[in-house]
């Protein structure tokens, strides 16, 4: 995954409605006008121990294992630390997480034997070998009857707290409204339908188990569970699997399987997604809706409803100054919203659109958006942002699979089903309902036999001029007479119209708006030309082009060396450059006397001052010969008459 440059912000609680926003986004004084709800109070000392610091057993020497790829969504809203999307390597007995996995090549659900390090608790990779690649299906996998496995299980020293009854966890899952099941029907207008049972509470024995780290005592809980329920369940039949389990020793309060893979039974290997939920405190119904849909969610291959916090900046100025607020859209259940909506940009991605749901404006007009909530009519309106090979709201390394494309995903929200004010009583001045913006990226050419299906990223985008309040997701809404502009792509939404049948709004490409874009180095020159002997100066000279467009001020650019150590390195001085203009500017560089004859290559980068995100480099090499001789890459093949 990538080094962001902005920092990632991922902090969930759980002590009042208002807790859980508080822990969920940066840690700040919270307005009181936005204390409502009634939450529910815990005390979960054990799950504030990190998954990492559990009893580490570290080794020296590599050890082999085998098993296959899977990718982990964990949720810990007790303690954040633990809050990740994990890779880890299902042995058919546990699950072990991986160091330092190279997704681009070992790919989920692939079987794989890997070397490596025990290094406290996580397997760090040095080799691997893919032993079968397997192809991991796409939302097809859970459209239509989905039946679902729920069974519950607890031991002597690890009770269920009062309340977490078998009656209270099928009514969560299986009851009337409000249910996971009934949930689920509502926001995928029927297309994926949970069907099922619940098996418990069973008994697994009177201690938990024990081992080195918090997976290891969770995989064998499961396995207890499952064991436990196989003489009255079939494994086969079920596609999904929720496991309840009392929260025990911080691997996370509840975490899900990212999309169907295939796993051992009683029954034998099943494709199957799978929650655990490890359940404390009050079982408060509209709490633990939420976390249920949320992991589910996850379970069907959606990660996280996020915001773009630009700080006070808009988005559409420059979104790589913004930093991405884990779980930060509060209109959303993959975010932090009770029960609420999933936005249009993941319901596309779990085909709960069709092609008449969606369309995508490559210029401007008019379009009418139908309430999200309800069936029929455009839910999405697309607008194409653009490629770019560092986007901060990535999930994976988008370089790996081709870069990652953008864009704007317009829909319109009215006061309906779930998306009502009954389960989620945000503040007043937190406007629910009207025309959400949100930014999505996908990968631009995802390698064959890849989940790429489930990391599509969700941004909520701040439509507001920022006020520096705790809430700038509040502002996100578009009433009628409102608009958005991005500069950058030269675009502007403007809304003209909302009732409870729909939005009129309208889509303006103005070229007038400016445009970044990276600029264009190459090199021109360089004297002397050839091999040199070491020491020897070389002066490189580049020349530099603004790519914005017209519309665009002035720029200035930063140039930085990255080279070896002990060699020099003197740059020329730089200058503002006029969008569509050129300059030129020189690195002159030497070796260390007496440095070995060889090829040297050093890189010269250039970043935009004020826009740091729009930034290119540049490779250039310093060859050394021998006093006196020939480059040590002259061709010596004897001539050839002709």
């Amino acid at each position: 995954m990538k080094n962001l440059p902005a920092i990632l912000i991922s902090i969930v609680g759980i002590v009042a409605l208002v807790g859980i926003m508080v822990l969920l986004l940066p840690r700040q004084q919270l307005p009181e006008k936005a204390a409502v709800g009634q939450g529910i109070a815990v005390a979960n000392p054990v799950a504030e121990v990190n998954a990492d610091d559990s009893n580490p057993t570290d080794a020296t020497l590599e050890k082999t294992y085998e098993g296959t790829i899977t990718l982990l969504a964990i949720d810990d809203f007790n303690n954040t630390n633990n809050s990740r999307t994990a890779v880890m390597l299902d042995t058919g007995k546990e699950w072990i997480e991986l160091k330092n996995p190279d997704l681009k090549t070992i790919k989920p659900g692939s079987k794989v034997r890997l070397t490596g390090i025990m290094n406290n608790g996580k397997i760090d990779v040095s080799d691997y070998e893919l032993l079968q690649s397997r192809h991991v299906p796409g939302p097809e996998f859970h459209l239509g009857d989905y039946p679902v496995l729920v069974i519950m299980g607890e031991y002597g020293n690890l009770p269920f707290d009062t309340g977490f009854t078998a009656d209270f966890v099928n009514r969560l899952i299986f009851g009337d409204m409000p249910s996971a099941v009934d949930y689920y029907d509502e926001v995928s207008y029927q297309k994926t339908h949970l069907t099922g049972e619940f098996h418990g509470i069973y008994y697994l024995g009177d201690s938990a188990p024990e081992g080195e780290t918090c997976w290891h005592r969770e995989s064998a809980m499961k396995q207890a569970l499952m064991d436990a329920a196989a003489d009255d369940v079939d494994y086969q039949q079920y596609k999904g699997f929720v496991f309840v389990l009392p929260v025990t020793y911080g691997c996370g309060l509840s975490y899900s399987l990212l999309g169907p893979f295939e796993s051992n039974t009683p029954d034998g290997v099943v494709l199957h997604s799978e929650v655990t939920l490890n359940v404390y405190g009050n079982p408060d119904l509209n709490y633990w809706g939420f976390v249920a849909t949320h992991e589910l969610g996850h379970s069907l291959g959606t990660p996280h409803s996020n915001y773009a916090n630009c700080g006070q900046a808009y988005f559409g100025d420059d979104l790589f100054q913004c930093q991405n607020w884990e779980y930060g859209n509060v209109y959303s259940t993959m975010g932090l919203g009770y029960w609420l909506h999933f936005t249009a940009n993941f319901k596309n991605q779990l085909a709960w659109l069709d092609d008449e749901n969606m369309i995508t404006a490559e210029s401007g007009g008019l379009f009418m958006l139908s309430p999200l909530e309800t069936q029929g009519g455009i839910k999405q309106l697309l607008v194409p942002w653009g490629f770019a090979s560092d986007f901060p709201f990535t999930n994976l390394d988008g370089e790996s699979n081709g870069g990652e494309f953008g864009n704007y995903s317009f829909e319109y929200r009215q006061p309906s089903g779930y998306d009502l004010d009954e389960y989620w009583p945000l503040p007043p001045e937190f406007k629910k309902y009207g025309v959400f913006v949100t930014f999505r990226s996908m990968f631009l050419n995802p390698p064959a036999d890849w989940m790429a299906w489930a990391w599509t990223t969700d941004n909520l985008v701040g439509t507001h001029q920022p006020d520096g309040s705790y809430w700038p997701q509040k502002d996100a809404v578009l009433s009628a007479g409102e608009g958005y502009h991005d500069n950058q792509i030269g675009m502007s939404l403007n809304v003209l119209s909302t009732d409870p049948e729909g939005a009129l709004v309208e889509i303006v490409r103005d070229p007038s708006l400016c445009r970044r874009d990276f600029p264009i180095i190459r090199l021109v020159s360089k004297f002397p030309a050839g091999a040199v002997v070491s020491g020897i100066p070389v002066t490189y000279l580049f020349s530099l082009r603004n790519a914005d467009s017209p519309e665009c001020l002035a720029s200035g650019y930063d140039i930085s060396v990255e080279g070896l150590t002990g060699w020099q390195y003197i740059l020329s001085p730089t200058t503002n450059v006029e969008p569509g203009h050129e300059m030129q500017f020189s690195v002159t560089t030497s070796s260390p006397a007496q440095s070995s004859v060889g090829n040297y290559s050093f890189n010269v980068s250039v970043k935009n001052q004020n826009h740091f995100r729009y930034d290119t480099h540049i490779s250039s090499s310093y060859i050394i010969r021998l006093p006196g001789g020939a480059s040590p890459f002259f061709d010596k093949r004897p001539m050839v008459a002709r």
